[in-house]
């Protein structure tokens, strides 16, 4: 009985484990040239809903990304919109 139920303890770990297994992208985003924080640009993924508005000194975070290549896009007015794929870490076990 106690086998039983330490597998099951084992499984319900790994299982909450796995689900558990996602990231946050933190950044920032500047003008090239000036190098002055963008307050108020949008990030986002493409294909995924929601995303981040940058702060006043141009830092945003998105939460809850699960594993996987995405395509990242920043868009500020009276700027072009800038895209590029993104690879979110792997799991090792």
């Amino acid at each position: 009985m106690k086998k039983i139920i330490y597998l099951i303890s084992l499984l319900l770990f790994t299982a909450s484990f796995s689900y558990g297994q996602q990231f946050t992208l933190k950044g920032q985003i500047v003008d090239e040239t000036t190098k002055e924080p963008l307050t108020g640009a949008y990030v986002h993924f493409d294909d995924i809903k929601g995303g981040a508005i940058t702060d006043a000194f141009g830092y945003y975070a998105i939460n809850g990304i699960n594993p996987g290549q995405y395509k990242l896009k920043v868009k500020y007015i009276g700027y072009t919109e800038y895209e590029k794929k993104y690879k979110s870490p792997a799991i090792k076990c």
